[in-house]
């Protein structure tokens, strides 16, 4: 131990009170810095309760968890990224059903064109000739129907589809 005259205690007490400063200098910025976090915590909470149409009350209540960081894996490629577009964006999913509507719309259009033809058959038909005092007769009957597009050829709704 050195004599109490040399000045080696006097240093010793000089760098016990500056630790003790520098230790408390650096804890007051970082206190005032946990202070101002936990107000914009609340002030986040109030305003997100507010949009949850929560009370004050509950709003402070909320626990919140979870990280802020994305943890999940970057995407492969820019393919996968356009047929996962494909698959989950409700507009590009809208477009696609728009587009196969149209696509229908135009078939239909051009099936109507042509009109049907319709088979007709009777098996078993009875025809009374009982008021002309003649025998009555027991029939079958085979028919074929087929409209004739003189006038209306439907090219108005072929013309208004889109395609």
């Amino acid at each position: 131990m050195s004599p109490p005259g040399d000045g080696s205690c006097r240093v010793g007490s000089i760098l016990r009170r500056r630790k003790t400063s520098d230790w408390r200098t650096s804890v007051k910025p970082r206190r005032s810095r946990l202070d101002e976090a936990e107000e914009q915590l609340r002030t986040d909470l109030r305003n997100l309760g507010a949009l949850l149409r929560l009370s004050p009350a509950e709003a402070e209540r909320l626990q919140l968890r979870g990280s802020l960081r994305d943890t999940a894996p970057p995407p492969s490629s820019l393919e996968a990224l356009l047929r996962l577009a494909l698959v989950s964006r409700p507009d590009v999913v809208a477009y696609r059903l728009g587009l196969n509507r149209a696509e229908a719309d135009v078939k239909l259009a051009l099936a109507n064109r042509y009109p049907d033809l319709f088979l007709l058959y009777q098996p078993y038909t009875f025809q009374d000739d009982t008021p002309l005092e003649r025998k009555s007769a027991h029939s079958w009957g085979l028919g074929l129907a087929v409209p004739l597009p003189v006038f209306n050829r439907n090219q108005g709704n072929i013309a208004r589809t889109p395609g």
